[in-house]
């Protein structure tokens, strides 16, 4: 049975021990039973928001105790530096790393606040600053999704492995031809982008791709609290940017209309993507080809 002692001068507290040593506020002892500090996995080690430092949990993925310290998480067992690097190393950037900074929408979700590759968060909805890179669906970020990279028009991809010496790796992939299955990769795979964990997820350790959902309950806000068009949804907290996107036929780059990719596949060889066009004032869910280029706006998982 364990027993309690609390000095009221020093606050201190004493369990198994009537006599916790001076300089403890707190002071376990147990013959026969053990202290087990909270368990868990990196992924939701990573999802701690602002640690404190001295933090310490038992990680069951690298089974160890690890120790947050200023911004690492230091491993008790070899005192190695373990923090999930943002980004994996086999990332290809643009430019320089998007920095990774959150902002809660009206939905109550938290998100990256500007655009994966996007320099800044958006000042207007042309900021060319603020448009960040476009990704054709499923794949991950082997420079492809930079603006000015190469095109690869021989024939479709065949497996969405990146980096593994491929005649496509890090070139925009056409369907020239605008055929059936209008994808870069054939056969097509509905799980490349699914949650944290999914094969070719681009977003930084923590966040993943919205689903169709997540994206439309920001389209519902932004449309009833400003207006359902460009200028909406730059006015609400996710300040989203009209974006462009690239043509799957030619991979030219359409700047007048913005396209964001959510991890929800649709109906045939389309997935739904929030899609706005500039001249038309419109902003709409709807179905487009994972061929072509779009943004991506990541989710804190």
């Amino acid at each position: 049975m364990a027993l309690f002692s609390i000095n009221n001068i020093y606050a201190q507290v004493g369990i198994g021990t009537e006599t916790p040593h001076d300089s403890a506020i707190l002071e376990v002892q147990s013959t026969q039973k053990g202290f087990l500090p909270p368990r868990l996995t990196i992924a939701e080690r990573d999802g701690i928001v602002s640690p404190a430092n001295g933090l310490t949990i038992y990680n069951t993925d690298n089974k160890c105790l690890e120790l947050f310290n200023n911004a690492d998480w230091i491993s008790i067992c070899d005192g190695s530096v373990v923090t999930t690097p943002p980004y994996s190393s086999s990332y290809v950037h643009c430019s320089t790393p998007t920095e990774i900074v959150d902002v809660v929408s009206t939905t109550g979700k938290i998100w990256m606040d500007r655009n994966l590759g996007a320099a800044q968060v958006a000042t207007s909805t042309t900021d060319s600053q603020s448009l960040g890179d476009l990704f054709q669906w499923g794949r991950f970020a082997d420079g492809h999704q930079c603006s000015g990279s190469a095109t690869y028009n021989t024939d479709l991809a065949d497996t969405a492995v990146p980096d593994a010496g491929n005649t496509w790796d890090g070139k925009f992939v056409l369907n020239s031809a605008n055929e059936f299955p209008r994808d870069w990769l054939d056969p097509q795979d509905n799980a490349l982008w699914q949650g944290v964990n999914g094969e070719n997820n681009p977003c930084p350790s923590g966040y993943r791709i919205p689903t169709k959902l997540e994206l439309e309950d920001e389209l519902n806000e932004f449309s009833a609290d400003f207006s359902a068009d460009a200028t909406g949804a730059f006015q609400s907290p996710l300040k989203l940017p009209i974006s462009g996107y690239r043509r799957l036929n030619n991979g030219y780059v359409v700047t007048t209309v913005g396209r964001y990719w959510v991890s929800t596949v649709g109906s045939g060889v389309q997935i739904d993507a929030l899609y706005f066009m500039d001249t038309a004032s419109s902003a709409v869910m709807t179905g487009t080809n994972r061929a072509e280029g779009a943004a991506i706006r990541c989710i804190k998982n």
